[in-house]
């Protein structure tokens, strides 16, 4: 788990019971030379917002301080 600061365009919002989740993209890190992608930085990031935060809309340009975990391994053989 990697904590990032970045700026980023709020592309879709999902509501969900415990807050929002959005998908960004345009991401801007704060500091790339400190995170540790394998290649390349992913052109979109999914993030879970807490319901205590403002929801942004679609267009929006969020700037946050994120948790960052690393990709999940296929759920099934070649997937």
């Amino acid at each position: 788990v990697e904590r990032v600061g970045l700026e980023a365009r709020v592309e879709r919002i999902e509501h969900l019971p415990a807050g929002v989740r959005v998908l960004l993209s345009n991401i801007t890190f704060e500091r790339p030379g400190r995170l540790q992608w394998s290649g390349d930085a992913p052109p979109r990031i999914r993030l879970r917002l807490t319901k205590n935060t403002a929801v942004p809309r679609v267009g929006d340009r969020l700037r946050v301080l994120a948790d960052l975990h690393p990709f999940s391994a296929p759920a099934a053989p070649g997937a």
